[in-house]
């Protein structure tokens, strides 16, 4: 038995967002039936029936593309090989963005692998969604729509290393979509400034890939939130939307700490960014940069996270935000979120 709740928020994205705008579907992982089951409980019948209008997606080449067989068969249902341990920028992910340019749907997971806990918890989000929805946006007639969804009861049906059960109940809670508009505006009249100054070609291209980097890492971590937030809804009913708010900023300041911490030569997905400093950067940046780190006070409970205050509406400053100096008056207008900020440590921005 399938129960979902908050459906209209993706059949909204899926039929009326804009012509050519991608959608990006993003939900937690708990079973290998999870795609194409799930997708498909969400979707029309019409487009069951179309494979042109159905979801693309990925797999790792080792589970899903063994021998012949496998290969053709999911080929056929628009499944991605993708490799393991080899970042974002791959062959696999690359096929996804182009996709996504098209305007067409892509669903991934972002936590990257099943739980081992039967869905319990969520692992944190990967850079690959931001990467994707921020790799997309460059060539997309529109921006990218994120939608979130999360799910109980997959586990039961198919518990890890075990053969599916039948009579069990799967619940699905969609959320609204992720606003990353801000972030990708950010991001372009970062650009804009960096042309209109000339600076030099290594400079430009240098300052290029840390902003890109800051940028899927702030999408990521919005995509994380949103999961987290859902997560905890479906917990308690999936109607207690302020007590879960407030679960979902505890949980993320429990992992906020050390999940986004400085990322060593075995992290597959590089979470942190090199800061190059302003000699590579320059000088537009460097003062854009210090003029927003004037303007700023730390606010506990992270002593490495900086805040940007507001008389009416206190919000954290992202990343991007404190990177290309966006407006307080812009920062004042946007909800609370959690702790997103940017952390300097042993010379890494996050």
């Amino acid at each position: 038995t399938f129960e979902a709740h908050g459906v209209e928020h993706f059949l909204r994205a899926l039929e009326e967002r804009p012509q050519g705008s991608p959608l990006l579907t993003v939900s937690n992982h708990v079973a290998a039936l999870d795609d194409p089951l799930l997708p498909s409980t969400l979707v029309p019948l019409d487009r069951l029936l179309t494979a042109g209008r159905m979801r693309w997606t990925l797999c790792a080449e080792e589970n899903c593309f063994r021998t012949a067989f496998t290969q053709c068969f999911f080929a056929a249902g628009k499944v991605v090989p993708v490799r393991r341990g080899e970042g974002a920028d791959q062959a696999g992910m690359r096929e996804m963005r182009d996709r996504l340019r098209e305007g067409e749907w892509v669903h991934i997971f972002p936590e990257g692998t099943r739980s081992r806990d039967g869905g319990a918890t969520l692992r944190r989000a990967k850079r690959g969604v931001g990467w994707l929805a921020g790799e997309a946006a460059k060539g997309a007639a529109a921006d990218p729509v994120i939608v979130p969804f999360v799910h109980d009861g997959m586990q039961n049906i198919q518990p890890r290393g075990k053969a599916p059960r039948t009579g069990q109940t799967v619940r699905v809670l969609v959320g609204e979509p992720v606003e990353i508009g801000d972030l990708l505006a950010a991001r372009r009249a970062q650009r804009g400034v960096a042309s209109a100054t000339a600076l030099a070609s290594a400079q430009m291209d240098g300052s290029s890939a840390v902003a890109d980097a800051a940028l899927h890492d702030a999408i990521a971590r919005r995509c994380d939130r949103a999961l987290r937030v859902l997560h905890a809804r479906l917990q308690t009913g999936g109607e207690a939307t302020a007590g879960a708010s407030r679960w979902a900023d505890g949980a993320y300041a429990d992992i906020a700490s050390d999940a986004f911490a400085p990322a060593n030569s075995s992290d597959d997905h590089k979470w942190a960014v090199p800061w190059v400093g302003s000699a590579l950067t320059g000088p537009v940046w460097a003062q854009t940069l210090r003029e927003c780190m004037a303007s700023l006070e730390p606010q506990p409970p992270f002593a490495a996270s900086v805040a940007l205050p507001q008389a009416a509406s206190v919000r954290r400053a992202s990343a991007l935000e404190l990177l290309f100096g966006a407006g307080s008056a812009t920062l004042a207008q946007r909800p609370l979120e959690p702790p997103l900020g940017v952390s300097f440590s042993a010379g890494v921005i996050l």
